[in-house]
């Protein structure tokens, strides 16, 4: 993550295997194990919004948030990913993120904290920032999530009046296309990935 730095500890990142591999049956046991002999820590739960409450995921979900309230110094979180992917005609994403948190009081944590989000577009909007040429199929997921993320018809950094929003720095170059760059920002806040970013912080420097 990209805002993760400077923060003046070190930070051990731990990714165990998804569960939900039929190839490989040994990926639970290994999170379960890494999961035990955790003595304090945070945990980033993620969830695929468009299958969500699997068999798979429910029994390893159960197991995880067992071992979650037996200590009081391991903290968790819930992302919900492909948020993009959420068909609104069919459920509002405030809706879906509402069953996520029955799904996950069901299983032992009453209060729940769940964070939707995008982790493609976040990539995309934030690699063509730092100025990465992104590929035609890139290019097409970008413009899609742009549309997607951005607030529609309405931004005000192109009413803005100030001279230096004309600067050519303030644009970045997608498929040839110019975008400003805060339209960019503001859509990076709607994939959810400052609210994670800063949850996680919070708990590092406590």
């Amino acid at each position: 993550m990209w805002s993760l730095k400077d923060m003046g500890k070190w930070i051990c990142i731990d990714d165990t295997p998804g569960v939900n591999n039929a190839l490989d049956y040994s990926h639970k046991e290994i999170t379960i194990k890494r999961l035990n002999e955790l003595e304090r820590g945070f945990i980033v739960y993620l969830i695929n919004a468009c299958s969500i409450g699997t068999d798979d995921d429910y029994e390893f979900l159960r197991s995880v948030i067992a071992i979650v309230n037996k200590s009081k110094k391991i903290k968790i979180i819930f992302v919900v990913n492909k948020m993009d992917e959420v068909n609104r005609t069919i459920e509002e994403p405030k809706e879906l993120l509402e069953n996520v948190k029955v799904y996950i009081k069901n299983l032992g944590i009453d209060n729940p904290e769940i964070f939707p989000f995008s982790a493609d577009a976040s990539l995309l909007f934030r690699r063509a920032l730092n100025g990465e040429k992104l590929s035609e199929v890139h290019s097409d997921r970008f413009y899609k999530y742009f549309k997607i993320f951005r607030e529609r018809g309405y931004s005000l950094g192109k009413i803005a009046i100030t001279n230096n929003r004309f600067n050519k720095d303030n644009y970045i170059s997608v498929d040839d296309e110019l975008y400003y760059k805060e339209d960019i920002y503001d859509a990076i806040k709607n994939t959810g990935i400052n609210l994670i970013e800063k949850e996680i912080q919070n708990y590092i420097k406590q």
